[in-house]
């Protein structure tokens, strides 16, 4: 690096100058939105096990879809194969996501059965700000809420379902730790369940 000397004291030239400026703004920008800057996209056909990929301690969401008529099915696990959590376990088509949380961190990788192609996309978002209630979340079948910020107290949850199978709620911190369980029903379901939040800071549901 070049250095230009001025009454004694040595200062970076006016490009590195200009250069450290950009990357103070780039540096402004990244904590803004936090760390969820880079998604890694792993795609295949039938049953394989994917490369293995780095993950930090703390939340890990997995998008993933199929096409096909048979059974999909994928777990997490680490470097020695051990488990680490089952994402998604259907049969047939299927596009959904799933939220976890990381207690190891290191090299992980995807187990994957199906029987037709697929996608899968790992992201550890790191929000530093998200809305407060009241907030609605809608959606369909397997899938994890965007963020929310929850304070200290009562929290109460409204939640309604129209399916036939399971319906099963958890409330997680911006770790992936399950602060609660919401609800665990089969069929239809009406109701609601309030909460008291101990640590308040950025939520989800998953």
């Amino acid at each position: 690096m070049r250095l230009t000397t001025v009454t004694g004291v040595r200062v970076p030239s006016r490009r590195v100058a200009r250069l450290m400026l950009l990357l103070g703004t780039l540096l402004l920008v990244l904590h803004a939105f936090g760390n969820d800057v880079s998604a890694l996209t792993l795609t295949g056909y039938g049953d394989e096990v994917s490369s293995g990929f780095p993950l930090s301690a703390g939340l890990a969401t997995f998008r993933m879809q199929h096409d096909g008529t048979g059974y999909f099915g994928v777990v997490l696990r680490d470097d020695l194969g051990g488990w680490v959590d089952l994402l998604v376990s259907e049969i047939g088509s299927f596009d959904g996501g799933r939220a976890v949380g990381i207690d190891s961190p290191g090299t992980h990788f995807l187990d994957v059965s199906a029987n037709g192609n697929w996608t899968i996309t790992v992201e550890q978002p790191t929000p530093i700000s998200a809305p407060s209630p009241p907030q609605t979340y809608t959606g369909h079948g397997q899938d994890f809420s965007p963020f929310f910020t929850l304070a200290s107290g009562v929290t109460t949850f409204r939640m309604e379902h129209s399916g036939t199978s399971n319906f099963a709620v958890w409330l997680l911190d911006d770790e992936g730790d399950w602060v609660d369980l919401l609800v665990n029903e089969i069929g239809s379901f009406d109701g609601g369940r309030a909460v008291g939040i101990d640590s308040p800071g950025i939520h989800l549901l998953d």
